[in-house]
């Protein structure tokens, strides 16, 4: 190993370790002092690191911040920070560990729901960095047999994340989006799970309730179904499936690619 690339690991090593800087000589002696110390220089750096990768956090999870507070939200992101150090130099995927920590971290009786606004915001974050091939032409399938319709896989785009919750995880995230006021009954575990797609869509994210029916459709199309078992999957969820409807919407939202064919 050179002594650059040796460096440079302890470096980023010691900024997030609790031990003084200066008990690491090499980077001790790689620093001029001029008129702050060295410790008091990489002290500096020190918190404008962690200050930069938790601000990554924040930005990822701003509905939640803004919901507990930012002083609430900063003092756990820290914690993490610390102890869960970046692995790669995309720093948009950072933190897939997050929400359980933040999670075990929070006193949880008045934020019943914040695991799963959480892992919405995650989701959110997650698709708007991928990058999307070509959409379904809504004409393929009847350009086909139509007795090879049973057996088309559809590919469901990379951006898809299917989302449920007993907790109306939609008008939350979109009432903290527009700064309007939460109400109590908007934070109600309902009786029934609710369900929602997340997409990208022409380079934004979107978000969308569906049926029961329809998260199941779309489940089983992302375990590899075919569009008979997927079909059989959402009236097993839901009686009332309709499944035109469903696929109006599915080739609205672009939510399956140009790679769908039918299973050989």
């Amino acid at each position: 190993m050179s002594k650059l690339r040796e460096l440079q690991q302890d470096f980023s090593a010691t900024l997030l370790r609790h031990e003084p800087p200066a008990s690491d000589a090499m980077i001790v002696q790689s620093v001029q002092e001029g008129e702050l110390s060295f410790v008091q220089r990489f002290t500096i750096y020190r918190n404008n690191s962690l200050q930069g990768i938790g601000g990554v956090l924040e930005s990822i999870y701003c509905k939640t911040a803004r919901l507990i507070g930012s002083d609430a939200f900063e003092k756990i992101a820290h914690e993490f920070v610390c102890t869960h150090l970046p692995r790669a130099g995309n720093m948009n995927r950072y933190g897939k560990d997050f929400p359980a920590y933040f999670w075990a971290q929070m006193n949880q009786d008045p934020y019943p729901y914040l695991l799963d606004l959480m892992q919405f915001e995650q989701d959110l974050n997650r698709a708007y960095y991928i990058d999307l091939p070509s959409a379904l032409d809504p004409t393929y399938l009847a350009s086909l047999p139509p007795e090879q319709h049973p057996s088309i896989v559809f590919e469901v785009n990379p951006s898809v994340s299917l989302q449920t919750s007993q907790f109306d995880l939609g008008k939350i995230i979109s009432k903290l989006r527009d700064g309007a006021t939460l109400q109590e009954s908007d934070l109600q575990e309902r009786q029934n799970f609710l369900y929602w797609v997340i997409t990208q869509q022409q380079l934004e994210v979107v978000f969308n309730e569906v049926s029961a029916g329809e998260y199941a459709f779309l489940k089983a199309s992302q375990s590899q179904k075919t569009f008979e078992q997927s079909t059989e999957a959402a009236f097993e969820k839901e009686a009332e499936f309709d499944l035109m409807c469903a696929l109006k919407l599915f080739y609205e939202l672009d939510l399956f690619t140009d790679n769908t064919r039918p299973k050989e």
